[in-house]
């Protein structure tokens, strides 16, 4: 558990850090929404690597996790409402949530970056312990 947490703190530290100092520029963000969109690509990303670090976590030894995922109903309940809450977050509760809706390609990159921690996990789990 200690390599996953580890390894997963130091991923997410790096990515959220890295989105800081330069998602604006990645972004292409201008404007004085800038900060608010940035700051919205990056609480998204977040989520996303949570999200993802949850489906890795569901085995902690085993490097195929999702052989039996739709078994859990329960799992996979709780992993559908908390991406259905994430998109009315963002795109529908602005005002209220401090946030700016998002277009595709940043959802896209929000996504794809908590992804990665899939495979960061998978390479974790070959450490022995």
């Amino acid at each position: 558990m200690w390599r996953n947490i580890m390894g997963q703190s130091l991923y997410q530290f790096t990515v959220i850090w890295l989105l800081q100092r330069n998602g604006e520029a990645v972004f292409g963000l201008v404007g004085p929404d800038s900060g608010l969109i940035l700051n919205t690509l990056i609480f998204n990303s977040f989520v996303f690597c949570q999200v993802f670090n949850e489906i890795s976590s569901r085995e902690m030894e085993e490097i195929n996790v999702f052989r039996g995922i739709l078994d859990n109903y329960v799992f996979v309940v709780v992993l559908g409402v908390t991406v259905l809450f994430q998109i009315l977050i963002i795109e529908f509760l602005g005002t209220f949530a401090n946030t700016s809706p998002l277009t595709l390609t940043q959802w896209f990159v929000s996504i794809l970056i908590g992804f990665l921690g899939m495979p960061i996990a998978a390479a974790l789990k070959k450490v022995p312990v």
